[in-house]
């Protein structure tokens, strides 16, 4: 939620790959914290990991960043709030359709939650009064 409020105020006055490289340094000095706190340091780590965490950090983090920043410069941060929560809705079913995971009633109970939300907060309580008000 900060991250998105700090966007809109900031994403219409600075360049969207200045917010990126912020927001890329934030995020890896909070994560290397978090690692040096709770994890051993690794062994042998393969060259493919390697691989998988560069991917990861640019495709995952630094474009969606970036992506962020600049959309951000023509969507209130209502709206973009909205959006980023549909992310969970997509995931799942990307999950699905795409690599064959179960659909199991667990998945679909917080799939239909989240949905569920994402409309309520989207219809407003001004639509709920005028459609649904009691006679």
């Amino acid at each position: 939620s900060l991250q998105i409020v700090m966007l809109e105020q900031y994403a219409g006055e600075t360049d969207s790959l200045t917010i990126t490289g912020i927001q890329f340094a934030a995020a890896a000095v909070l994560c290397w914290l978090g690692a040096l706190l709770f994890e051993s340091a690794p062994v042998n780590v393969p060259l493919s990991a390697w691989k998988n965490i560069l991917y990861l950090s640019v495709m995952c983090t630094a474009v969606c960043f970036f992506l962020q920043a600049w959309g951000m410069r023509y969507t209130p941060s209502a709206e973009a709030a909205m959006l980023l929560t549909l992310e969970a809705v997509f995931g799942t079913l990307i999950s699905v359709l795409f690599f064959g995971e179960k659909l199991t009633p667990r998945l679909v109970f917080g799939f239909a939650l989240i949905f569920a939300a994402v409309l309520v907060s989207e219809v407003g309580e001004e639509h709920y009064k005028k459609h649904f008000k009691s006679s």
